[in-house]
């Protein structure tokens, strides 16, 4: 290279060095936006809740921050422990000394529906908008019936509601029915119901026996313990009494472990089908000692291009934090880049400006694509399930790994078709049992 040619590239790239450096300072001296990020830090769910808001915090950052109004602002995040799955009022104190003390311009975290609405009564009061999980139709009750009070609060997730309970928690139930009825040569296939004792589970009390029943299946109980419960014997036992061929699970809380430990120990003859949350996480394996093989939950994300985003973000997460995502990590992840985009269109941090900006906006995200239901839904602030909205996948513990299930891989599912998905296993002592009758 001559050294006329050489001196201009070396001065050319001392000038662009110069100018990411000045860019990089400026970020650093703007103002932050300031993200509360609540969650029960010390359960595997609050860590996801951070480690996903994180990674979607550094990327943002990396590429420059946020564009308010032509100011790149950085995102600077602020984690507060909220405890919520032990105490309400604790939830409620993290999110009042988060907008009190470190004055949040956002919230974003929570999950367990009780505590959500006390954190969200809260963050209401300081006019900030939060963005939780929880699933209840009482907090967008509230939007519909207060909405400028409650025009703050939107949803990362979807309603519990009979239309979503029978379309994408209760239709897996069809899959096995089948599947014992065709391997185990069962007539009359029997569904026990183990719920966990929450605002959430409350309406499938009276919805899932009446779509079971609709199945052809007999419902023979329901059992709801305590969400916090470190023994399930009892309940168990009592089912494997029945003569129970699917206990259908909904059990958000840390009482899944023991159940998933005591259902392999006690070898109850009855296969699993519902959504288990513990069972989500990538400690699950290691925490049962092999004992979650066969147990099955909803899940959300799967390395499946649920959208382009899916795959990308589950293979960097797992790479990250040397664990795969779950419901928890990857809804939040979407939702600081949704807010993201909201502020952007927004033109603003101020909370007025950029409710109207999420209302109106569609995101899609790894984990499907996000818009808030509107004012004409009974639902409003929620999000939309389905294709063209957030999935709910089923999967299954098969030989130490999450595996998808479900929607089947014959297509009898709106015709979807994941690739990756395998089919649904029996336990083995389930067969063995039935096979000795």
């Amino acid at each position: 290279m001559k050294k006329g040619v050489w001196l201009s590239f070396l001065i050319s790239s001392l000038v662009i060095l110069a100018i990411f450096a000045l860019n990089g300072q400026a970020l650093a001296q703007a103002k932050p936006i300031k993200i509360g990020v609540v969650g029960p830090m010390s359960h595997a769910s609050g860590k996801a809740i951070f480690n996903g808001v994180s990674m979607a915090s550094d990327e943002i950052n990396s590429g420059g921050g946020i564009n308010v109004d032509g100011q790149m602002l950085p995102i600077q995040l602020i984690r507060a422990d909220s405890n919520e799955l032990m105490s309400v009022t604790d939830a409620a104190t993290a999110v009042e000394r988060l907008l009190a003390v470190d004055k949040v311009d956002f919230l974003i975290g929570g999950w367990k529906t009780d505590a959500v609405i006390a954190m969200v009564d809260t963050a209401v009061d300081y006019k900030r908008i939060m963005i939780t999980e929880g699933t209840h139709t009482d907090l967008s009750k509230r939007v519909k019936d207060n909405y400028n009070r409650y025009k703050y609060w939107f949803s990362a997730y979807f309603v519990i509601n009979e239309l979503i309970m029978k379309g994408y928690m209760f239709t897996p139930v069809e899959m096995v029915r089948d599947i014992v009825k065709r391997e185990l040569g069962v007539e009359k296939v029997k569904i026990a119901l183990l719920l966990d004792k929450s605002s959430m589970t409350d309406p499938i009390v009276a919805l899932a026996p009446k779509a079971f029943e609709k199945m052809g299946c007999e419902v023979v109980g329901i059992w709801r313990p305590s969400p916090n419960a470190t023994d399930v014997s009892a309940e168990l036992l009592a089912i494997k009494n029945t003569g129970a061929h699917i206990i259908f699970v909904l059990m958000y809380g840390p009482a899944g472990l023991p159940f998933s430990n005591q259902w392999a120990t006690y070898k109850v003859p009855a296969a699993i089908v519902g959504a288990i949350g513990e069972s989500t996480y990538s400690t699950f394996w290691k925490s049962t000692s092999g004992k979650g093989e066969y147990v099955y939950t909803g899940v959300q994300i799967l390395p499946v291009a649920i959208t382009d985003k899916t795959i990308p973000f589950y293979d960097k997460y797992t790479k990250t934090y040397d664990q795969f995502p779950d419901i928890f990590s990857a809804y939040f992840y979407d939702n600081v880049y949704r807010l993201k985009a909201a502020i952007e269109k927004a033109r603003s941090i101020d909370s007025d400006k950029v409710v109207p900006a999420l209302e109106q906006l569609k995101h899609a995200g790894a984990a499907g694509t996000y818009s808030a239901h509107g004012m004409d839904s009974p639902f409003t602030h929620f999000n939309p399930v389905g294709p063209e909205g957030l999935m709910v996948l089923g999967a299954q513990w098969q030989k130490g790994k999450l595996v998808g299930v479900w929607p089947p891989l014959d297509g009898s599912f709106q015709g979807l078709k994941y690739k990756g998905t395998v089919p649904y296993q029996l336990p083995p002592w389930m067969v063995e049992h039935y096979k000795k009758k």
